[in-house]
């Protein structure tokens, strides 16, 4: 996966910069963060605290769950079911009547509805597969993916691999 900030920290409601992180991260092939494991939620907390760090204590995360019209139920904007969610969390009611949107609250890692109108600072990234491997090697190699020319370092650390954009040296990250 390849991770890109769309915002970090930008002021306004959550419904409208939903609607804006859909729209942009669309032109890439991307989805706003869809999470289906405990390991993925870390994952996107931990890059979304060490890219939004500074700019606010009290980081809030827009996650990929939109309401079906249809079935009148949340579920992840690549359309599956959604299998997982964060403890105490409910995504079992009637969305087409409510307004509320899912956000994660990344200091205290719990998930919560928010009003589309609320407002606060948000951070939104875009999130897509690349569209060939990525090799693993612990050698450093070049590779296209949809989002931009990339170059790959093994990270010993955490045993991840992170990538450099060679344009503009942005961080982003592949699992």
């Amino acid at each position: 996966r390849c991770i890109r900030p769309l915002y970090l920290e930008v002021g306004g409601t959550i419904g409208d910069l939903m609607s804006k992180g859909i729209e942009e991260c669309k032109k890439d092939g991307a989805f706003l963060p869809i999470i289906r494991s405990d390991q993925e939620n870390s994952m996107f907390n931990d890059i979304a605290l060490n890219m939004a760090k500074g700019i606010t204590y009290y980081p809030y995360l827009i996650l990929g769950m939109v309401c079906n019209s249809s079935t009148r139920r949340l579920e992840w904007m690549d359309g599956p079911k959604i299998t997982y969610t964060k403890k105490n969390f409910n995504a079992s009611f009637d969305c087409v009547s409510t307004n509320w949107l899912v956000d994660s609250e990344l200091h205290y890692n719990e998930w919560y509805l928010a009003p589309s109108t609320f407002s606060t600072s948000w951070t939104v990234l875009c999130v897509a597969e690349p569209s060939e491997p990525i090799s693993t090697s612990t050698s450093k190699s070049t590779t296209t993916a949809k989002l931009t020319t990339i170059t790959t370092v093994k990270d010993s650390t955490n045993s991840r691999l992170k990538l450099r954009n060679t344009e503009n040296n942005l961080l982003n990250y592949v699992i």
